[in-house]
């Protein structure tokens, strides 16, 4: 999806049709709940805010798609949703950052995990080995064992 499909000439005047009928299939796919296409996204409730930021980011198919607590405040029909288009990007060959604290959607979700605690990396495991034996004292900000020791620090 480019911004050019939006614009009518090169002096930028919109194409409201075009986004309309964009607005209209975000709404149809990723289940966005509003009274009409044209609805002020600011007005929209936090889950349909979320997933229309989302199904915006999606639909420009980026290389690279950093989401910071994709499923924050979501019910859990919205959460399975979420990781579904995220599993589906991944599968198309998108890469993924995913920033969260939650673990469960961290071992749902990743390849790889890094830690990081006091913005410092502690330890890289892969998604497989990524058990509350080994995650734990990464996230308490001690050495592991077993774990992939970085040679240098992330700060965030």
């Amino acid at each position: 999806c480019s911004q050019q499909q939006f614009t009518r000439t090169p002096l930028s005047f919109l194409n409201r049709q075009s986004i309309r009928a964009h607005a209209q299939a975000l709404m149809a796919h990723f289940d966005i709940r509003a009274p009409d296409p044209g609805f002020k996204a600011g007005l929209l409730s936090g889950g349909n805010l979320q997933k229309l930021i989302l199904g915006r980011e999606l639909s420009r198919q980026p290389r690279l798609l950093i989401v910071e607590q994709p499923t924050r405040g979501l019910d859990v029909s919205a959460i399975e949703f979420v990781w579904t288009e995220l599993l589906n990007a991944r599968a198309q060959g998108m890469a993924i950052l995913l920033v969260s604290t939650e673990l469960e959607e961290i071992r749902n979700l990743a390849d790889r995990i890094v830690v990081l605690y006091d913005g410092c990396v502690m330890g890289e495991l892969d998604s497989a080995s990524a058990t509350d034996q080994r995650l734990g004292p990464l996230m308490a900000g001690l050495p592991a064992i077993g774990v992939l020791e970085t040679d240098h620090a992330i700060a965030v």
